[in-house]
């Protein structure tokens, strides 16, 4: 019985130890199908789980599981399917016990304790449209080390000597993957194509990993034009300001106004630039829409506090407007027409791939409901924004921007016109000069004007007048010594004149109106 016994024990030991060692065996020389086009990363995992049975474990903490991934394989081996993934995301996997782990390759090939650094640098391009991207992120994956192009695409990072992983990426757009051997200054111009959106289950969960708060701006946002038109939009008009309007700290001044407070702050203390220069009256119809138009911004970064020594220590904020370049690679338009305006956008390149322009005009068309009253009324308003970007070389870009705005708000009789009427006009010339792959250097001469009419007499001349008008030049150095550490020199001097409001008399009828 006893002998009977362990041959029983001894079967069952023996038993137990294949099942073991079959669970953990994976067969990853399976041949399995999978087909999958922009799909996210832990989408194609699943799916190579539930052919094959073999299980995978990650941390989504440093393995980036969103990434967008484009295979077809047909009966292959789940090896060769998994290696093919691997190369395109930079991971490695192997197998442990009975579930296979995916880890990321060490980015950093390279002596820490050598003395040798090289400078990567270049230009963030939009492949559609030839355009530089302001505020891309080039960095090393699963680290701190990194740049962001400034606000004319331009970047630049000094590494140590060695092999490197490189990805730029910027909103909307698909993350960019390079390998780079680092033995010498490199020039990278890199071009990001616009991802296709893929609808993906939402899923919530904690993030155990604490964010650097150092490489934090308070304060500081930087928004896509895809942005603003999401919002709801008075007439149909999407609004840049009424964008603004949403974020913490900054409030309305008043249902459907354009006109804003920050943190307490004075509408007048709040300073708003279009390429550059100055913008004092950002209204049109009495506050109703503001006089930036959608379709002729490329982006725009607003700071509610923090603003950098540059913007002349403002004590609001500051919103600073980047507009489009124009297309370099072919000619395109847009017509559109709307409740509440009419638009017409034109853009192509002047030489491919070299120098482009860009032309957008947008008139209202309310007029008319006004015209039905028994006293006439000319209420209108227009913006016309164009941009023209020349390469003259390798190291510098010249870049011309003019912006007009004008508001008309009468009342016209069988004999004369009085009213309102008020304009902004500002122009910019800027230069782009790279001296070399670590110093990048702007010069911008800038004018705007703020013009305001009330007639009391427009066919006799006779209108009550003020503006303020400013003239600047500048320049700015920026030196990109490290990705922890960039410097920024600059020097600049402005001119304003102004008029405080006198009475126009332009022949000696308007005494007697007077």
């Amino acid at each position: 019985m006893t002998k009977y016994n362990n041959k029983l024990l001894l079967f069952l030991v023996f038993t137990l130890m294949c099942n073991m060692l079959h669970a953990q065996q994976i067969n990853v020389n399976k041949k399995i199908s999978i087909k999958a086009k922009n799909k996210p990363l832990s989408e194609v995992l699943k799916e190579i789980t539930f052919k094959s049975g073999i299980m995978f474990s990650y941390s989504s903490n440093i393995i980036p599981e969103n990434t967008l991934i484009s295979i077809k394989a047909k009966e292959k081996p789940v090896k060769e399917i998994l290696n093919e993934i691997a190369n395109n995301v930079q991971i490695n996997w192997q197998i442990v016990e009975n579930q296979i782990v995916l880890k990321p390759i060490q980015n950093i090939q390279t002596n820490r304790n050598s003395k040798e650094k090289f400078t990567i640098s270049g230009y963030i391009k939009d492949k559609k449209t030839g355009e530089y991207l302001p505020g891309a992120s080039v960095y090393i994956p699963n680290t701190n080390i990194g740049t962001v192009s400034n606000s004319y695409g331009f970047y630049s990072l000094t590494l140590p000597k060695g092999n490197y992983q490189l990805a730029y990426s910027y909103i909307g757009y698909n993350i960019m993957n390079i390998n780079v051997v680092l033995n010498e200054n490199k020039i990278i111009e890199s071009i990001l194509e616009q991802e296709e959106i893929a609808l993906v289950e939402i899923e919530v969960k904690a993030n155990d990993v604490v964010s650097d708060f150092n490489n934090q701006t308070s304060g500081t946002m930087t928004v896509s034009p895809s942005l603003i038109r999401k919002k709801p939009a008075p007439m149909g008009e999407p609004e840049i300001i009424k964008t603004l309007q949403t974020f913490p700290g900054v409030i309305s001044g008043g249902d459907a106004s354009v006109y804003y407070f920050v943190r307490g702050g004075q509408k007048d203390q709040n300073l708003i630039l279009i390429d550059e220069a100055p913008v004092y009256n950002p209204s049109h119809l009495l506050g109703l829409f503001s006089s930036f138009v959608p379709e002729a911004v490329k982006s725009f970064t607003f700071y509610k506090s923090s603003m950098p020594a540059k913007f002349g220590g403002r004590l609001s904020s500051v919103l600073d407007i980047v507009t489009n370049d124009g297309n370099k690679n072919k000619f395109s338009g847009n017509v559109s027409l709307g409740v509440a305006a009419s638009h017409i956008q034109l853009e192509g390149p002047l030489k491919k791939d070299k120098s482009s322009w860009f032309v957008s005009l947008r008139r209202s068309n309310i007029g008319w409901l006004f015209k039905r009253q028994e006293q006439n009324f000319d209420i209108n308003f227009t913006d016309f924004n164009t941009k023209t970007n020349l390469r003259l070389g390798k190291n510098d870009r010249l870049f011309l921007s003019f912006y007009i705005g004008k508001d008309n708000f009468l009342q016209t009789t069988a004999i004369d016109k009085y009213g309102l009427e008020w304009s902004n006009v500002a122009g910019t010339v800027r230069w782009n000069h790279l001296y070399n792959e670590k110093l990048f250097a702007n010069t911008t001469l800038y004018t705007s004007k703020y013009n305001y009419n009330f007639y009391l007499s427009q066919k006799n001349g006779t209108y009550w007048n003020t503006y303020i008008q400013t003239l600047g030049i500048k320049h700015d150095i920026t030196f990109y010594k490290s990705p922890q550490n960039t410097f920024n020199l600059g020097l600049g001097i402005a001119v304003n004149s102004e008029n405080p409001g006198n009475i126009i008399l332009s022949n000696a009828n308007s005494k007697q109106i007077i």
